[in-house]
């Protein structure tokens, strides 16, 4: 996801601030929704696709550095957005 490669691309505390909440909500409104969210697969150099949510293992292979971290964010706002 560009919006995360881009949280984890700055160490500004303001632009980290501002990007946590809108990309927690945008996870959870992507799991809901049913949709794919693409991420590269290192093994062929392409995209694929995967599910994401608070139990999915988004992005394969820890592309993310704080992949938990968003799961647990995005499983709190998930938990106050009611369907």
């Amino acid at each position: 996801m560009p919006l995360i490669e881009r949280y984890e691309r700055s160490n500004h505390p303001i632009l980290h601030s501002l990007m946590e909440g809108f990309i927690a909500t945008a996870l959870v409104l992507i799991d809901r929704g049913g949709a794919k969210l693409p991420v590269p697969d290192a093994n062929d150099g392409g995209w694929k696709d995967v599910q994401v949510s608070e139990h999915s293992a988004w992005p394969p292979g820890g592309q993310v550095r704080d992949v938990e971290r968003w799961a647990a964010l995005s499983g709190q706002h998930a938990r106050a957005m009611p369907y």
